[in-house]
């Protein structure tokens, strides 16, 4: 475990809208990680500017209509939102639960359960993520989500 102090500025951070496959197929978010790797990139470039060592923690921007597809992580993720406009969070085998969160509400989601986070407001909506271990958990997509994308890729063969 490091005993350094490491400090980053937001304002020298540069947001990534390609960091996951789902960005192709027209989910859209712009994502600022922060400490590790933003859900198991080894990529340097992909990685926060700051090393974990015991849980993730990364920002995204979804604007109006952006949306998180239906993922999974391995370790327990928590999400609060940081602005005025709310989002909503979904989570389930068929995202068949859903909640609208507003500024400073926070949700935990468990491992291994099904989440995803779009903005259905007006305005661009930010939201702050924890996810527990040094790789985050990992990230899975919904088969859903890995057969869109499957299919975008045949059409474009």
């Amino acid at each position: 475990m490091s005993s350094t102090v490491e400090i980053h500025r937001f304002d020298e951070t540069e947001g990534r809208s390609d960091l996951f496959f789902d960005n192709a197929l027209g989910f859209v978010r712009t994502n600022f990680p922060r400490v590790g790797p933003n859900s198991g990139w080894v990529d340097p470039e992909k990685r926060g500017p700051i090393e974990a060592t015991e849980f993730v923690v990364g920002m995204m921007m979804l604007p109006p209509g952006g949306e998180a597809a239906s993922h999974r992580h391995h370790t327990t993720e928590v999400f609060m939102v940081l602005g005025d406009a709310p989002l909503t969070v979904y989570w389930g085998d068929s995202s068949e639960h859903e909640v609208e969160l507003g500024k400073w509400d926070v949700i935990s989601i468990p491992a291994d359960v099904w989440r995803g986070v779009r903005n259905d407001g007006q305005t661009d909506a930010f939201i702050l993520g924890v996810a527990g271990g040094a790789d985050g958990g990992g990230v899975e997509f919904h088969p859903e989500i890995v057969a869109l994308a499957a299919g975008a890729q045949a059409g474009s063969a």
